[in-house]
């Protein structure tokens, strides 16, 4: 089946072999923004990016997961036309087949699945809730006999899963993975109505929030509808093995030293208090199951560490400003669609929007602002708080440097015109034109 997004991948494709070809190592920080802007340019970066993001909401969830289609795209095109880039500049046909053949690999016909996830410490009583077309049902002995499942199946269930209520639903998807990935999205969105519909059932009564905390687990069950089929019920887990317990001291001491959290009981007062309520935004993305509601968590810690005291002006243009003046490493406009992203996430209509590498990214660009606030606040003593500590970082020479740099071409992105503006409306607040260096 041909891909909805097949010109613009194969426009994309052509300009990558045009540039010739680059050292690409499959596995090795390949989806790296600032090393990709390295090795393909930036304006071919935004391109690709542009590309990962419109196969995404092509292809997932029902006909791939997310990374494995990022990965895949990598492999068995980038890779490919990189290694043979003068063959596909001569030969723009052969280039079109492999976009062609790429996308009957992964756009398959679909099929209807049942899919069955587990919410735990979830009640609805003996008789069933649908909301959504997912149906909440009891998970009792019975009534798991009568959906059909192993007699394994239930005593692993009852067994091994404490009090559960099972949530089902029928989708459509390529392949019984990608029809789990699917299924838990609906009951993902369905569980939000379900807390709604619970708070207000409950406004007369006081709500004790311990009664809605639900847990959808990783695990879930899927069979097969078409006729001709089994129809046996099958474990899908939402990790390669299950959930895990390994052995995380290495990571957590890797962690503690690359957010400098050793500093942190030495700040004052007002800094140490908000580095921890972003740190806590961050923490709390890790309970989501969603990364639209992760990101908006991480940039909820973004908006406390780079926006203390100034609410005015354009917010995601000043949050991308400041982190480029705290050191930060990626491209200001990226840091900008960030939030724009987040904005759509809270005010938009439709969902899901963000995809893993928007996620993955975001969750990267904010661990390191932890990092540059809590270096910067162990060298600026003076600074009491942390507005007066992003005051300090805010100079006329910090400010100027800046937008000479966006002006020399240092950074590229839409929303750049808009960085620079909130630059240029700070650097005229700080100093008169006459005593600014650089910048226009």
């Amino acid at each position: 089946m041909r891909l909805d997004c097949h010109d613009a991948v194969t426009g994309f494709l052509y300009r990558l072999a045009e540039v010739g070809p680059k050292d690409f190592q499959q596995g090795e920080n390949q989806l790296d923004a600032t090393l990709l802007s390295y090795l393909l340019g930036k304006e071919l970066t935004n391109e690709l990016f542009s590309v990962l993001n419109r196969l995404r909401v092509e292809l997932v969830p029902k006909y791939a997961e997310d990374m494995s289609l990022h990965l895949a795209f990598w492999d068995e095109l980038i890779c490919e036309v990189s290694d043979k880039a003068e063959t596909h500049i001569a030969d723009p046909i052969a280039l079109d087949t492999l976009v062609e053949e790429f996308g009957d690999r992964w756009k398959r016909p679909l099929a209807e699945y049942d899919v069955a996830c587990l919410v735990r410490h979830l009640s609805v009583g003996a008789e069933s809730v649908e909301v959504s077309g997912v149906e909440f049902t009891s998970a009792s002995q019975e009534e798991l006999a009568a959906r059909s499942l192993s007699v394994e199946q239930i005593r692993s269930l009852t067994t091994d899963y404490g009090y559960f209520t099972l949530a089902v639903t029928r989708v459509e998807a390529a392949t019984s993975a990608t029809a789990a990935a699917t299924g838990r999205e609906k009951v993902v969105e369905a569980l939000v109505l379900l807390r709604a519909s619970a708070l207000s059932g409950r406004s007369g009564n006081a709500v004790v929030d311990e009664l809605l905390q639900w847990e959808l687990s990783g695990d879930c069950l899927v069979r097969p509808v078409a006729p001709g089929d089994s129809g046996a019920w099958v474990w899908s887990f939402r990790r390669p093995f299950g959930p895990l317990v390994i052995d995380l001291g290495e990571a957590i001491r890797k962690g503690f030293e690359q957010l400098q959290l050793g500093r942190l009981d030495d700040l004052p007062d007002d800094i140490r208090q908000r580095v921890r309520r972003s740190l806590y935004w961050i923490a709390h993305s890790a309970s989501h199951a969603s990364d639209d509601h992760r990101l908006v968590d991480f940039m909820t810690a973004m908006e406390i560490l780079l926006l203390p005291e100034d609410r005015l002006g354009n917010k995601g243009a000043t949050i991308a400003l400041r982190y480029n003046l705290i050191g930060g490493s990626l491209n200001p406009p990226a840091v900008k669609r960030m939030y724009d992203l987040r904005n759509e996430v809270v005010h938009g209509g439709k969902l899901p929007i963000v995809g893993q590498l928007d996620a993955w990214h975001t969750r990267l660009t904010c661990c390191e602002a932890v990092g540059r606030i809590l270096a910067a606040a162990a060298e600026r003593t003076e600074a009491s708080t942390l507005g007066e500590l992003i005051s300090g970082l805010e100079t006329a020479d910090r400010l100027s440097q800046f937008i000479k740099r966006a002006e020399q071409g240092t950074y590229e992105g839409v929303s750049l015109p808009q960085i620079v503006e909130e630059a240029k409306r700070k650097l005229q607040r700080i100093a008169p034109p006459g005593q600014q260096n650089g910048g226009t």
